[in-house]
């Protein structure tokens, strides 16, 4: 059912230039939210867990990755909404020009629709599973397993349909066999579980990976230029095992091989962009200890991890272009805080700056909220940053200023319980990205809240 409106918030007027090029290409970049005909991200491949991108399958904004069929995000949280498009978050061209910021819309939501999910419901992610140009929502349940809510054509959904598969943890969505399909690929309790999409929502058998241990977040991304989706896991380890980045190289037709880098932050979250503007996507980490950066190397293979922002924590990571000067950037992130590293060159980054969601505290369980997400809400061109703040039992928005400087935040209420899942998209073809969000307890049950982009 659909219950009351949420209201109206002037942003402003906003004017910043830095330069008259834009970015261009396959990959990552986006405008605003995720727009595209498939999933989250946009271009061959890229995730983003979110941000910036545009393409064919997938919200059209997306941070250092794009899929042509779904979204390309991961686990932990990444963002859509500023990183640079290309294939799989490399560059349509080197190097990257700066681009101008554009005029803010008020940034405003339609009243807020309310759907069932039943009792597990616990992450939420976007992308046209059935091909009909429709972003459709695929629900993670720990009890159901993996459902879809298929896009009715104007951004409502039916209710959600079984596929059969258990729920696991963390999903992803992209063609990883090159056949025009949005597959599935997510993470479960031995490895990665890559679901192949025959056509019109029927999916295959799943087919299993090995890459590490205790792996908590997972990216696609062209790692090697190929044009193939390849996967990134992140992997805490455990007593005998380290911590890592298990890669999975797709070797064509929805096959991999697998190989893993050592990393000394054990990560929460993982996202991918090209960092260094070398038009190849690299890896960023978030973790305890703050945000660890591995340089692709061409191949697919990766320098030794570089650590920065060390006294940060953070469950979420995105990627994207905050101010427009052509770097992308890193946003870390955790329950209702945010730790925006700018990009001052070929992967080198400032001191994080913290920003805080500003909301009159509710009662809450503590689940945290995941992930962080960018999307140009309002249009200008410049990803602003989506939160959940569980202790105030909502969305946080915190426009960007238009220089990557996020100086307030809007709260918006999302269903109880708590908030556990931001996913954004064009969910009814209006060109802006909406957001999807999932409310989660254990001992009370799911609810998914729609809310449409009514900017203007």
């Amino acid at each position: 059912m659909i219950k009351g409106a949420i209201g109206i918030v002037g942003l402003g007027v906003v004017m910043w230039a830095v330069g008259c090029g834009t970015h261009s290409g396959i990959g990552t970049l986006g405008m605003g939210g995720e727009m595209g005909l498939g999933g989250q991200v946009v271009g061959m491949g890229g995730q983003v867990e979110g941000t910036g991108g545009t393409a064919m399958g997938g919200q059209m904004e997306g941070t250092g990755g794009t899929g042509m069929g779904g979204q390309v995000e991961g686990t932990g949280g990444t963002g859509m909404g500023g990183a640079i498009p290309g294939i799989g978050g490399q560059r349509a061209s080197c190097p990257p020009v700066p681009s101008a910021i554009g005029t803010a819309k008020t940034l405003t939501f339609a009243a807020p629709t309310d759907y069932s999910t039943g009792a597990g419901a616990f992450e939420v992610t976007t992308g046209d599973l059935n091909g009909d140009g429709k972003l459709d929502l695929l629900l993670l349940d720990q009890t159901a397993g993996i459902r879809i809510m298929f896009n009715k054509g104007d951004g409502t959904f039916n209710g959600p349909a079984d596929l059969g598969y258990p729920g696991g943890g963390r999903v992803v969505v992209g063609d990883i066999d090159g056949n025009g399909q949005t597959d599935i690929v997510q993470l479960t309790s031995s490895g990665v579980s890559v679901i192949l999409n025959k056509g019109n929502a029927a999916f295959a058998p799943a087919v299993n990976y090995v890459v590490g241990y205790q792996s908590v977040a997972l990216v696609l991304g062209d790692l090697n230029g190929d044009g193939k989706l390849d996967v990134a896991v992140a992997d805490q380890g455990g007593i005998n095992s380290g911590a890592d980045v298990g890669i999975l190289m797709n070797t064509g037709g929805g096959t991999f091989v697998a190989g893993n880098y050592p990393v000394a932050n054990i990560p929460n979250a993982i996202a991918i962009g090209d960092l260094d503007n070398d038009c190849i996507p690299d890896l960023a980490l978030a973790g305890p200890a703050g945000v660890s950066v591995l340089v692709n190397r061409g191949d697919g293979s990766f320098s030794s991890a570089t650590n920065f922002a060390y006294g940060t924590s953070g469950t979420s990571i995105a990627i994207g272009d905050l101010n427009g000067d052509g770097q992308l950037d890193i946003v870390e992130g955790m329950d209702g805080v945010a730790n925006v590293l700018i990009n001052h060159g070929y992967a080198s980054f400032n001191a994080p700056i913290v920003y805080t969601a500003t909301c009159t505290p509710t009662t809450s369980n503590g689940v945290p909220g995941q992930p962080l997400v960018l999307a140009d809400l309002n249009g200008d061109g410049r990803p602003d940053l989506l939160n959940l703040e569980s202790y105030c039992g909502g969305l946080t928005v915190l426009p960007n200023h238009g220089d990557g400087s996020f100086p307030a935040s809007l709260n918006f209420p999302t269903a109880p319980p708590t908030p556990a899942w931001i996913a954004t998209g064009d969910l009814n073809g209006d060109g802006r990205p909406d957001v999807a969000v999932v409310s989660h307890d254990y001992s009370v049950g799911s609810e998914l809240r729609v809310l449409i982009n009514a900017s203007h």
